[in-house]
């Protein structure tokens, strides 16, 4: 869910939470797709 600032503002503490939920989420992200990649790689050559 996407929050924007001018209808809800979340205490500081929530922000910090929300934010390293989606760095994490993030960074999952990538390390899936460079696996995914890597095995695609792999499976060609």
């Amino acid at each position: 869910m996407i929050r924007s600032g001018a209808t809800m503002l979340p205490s500081e503490g929530e922000w910090k939470v929300d934010g390293a939920l989606h760095a994490l989420i993030a960074v999952e992200g990538q390390e899936l797709e460079m696996r995914i990649m890597r095995a695609d790689q792999r499976g060609r050559g």
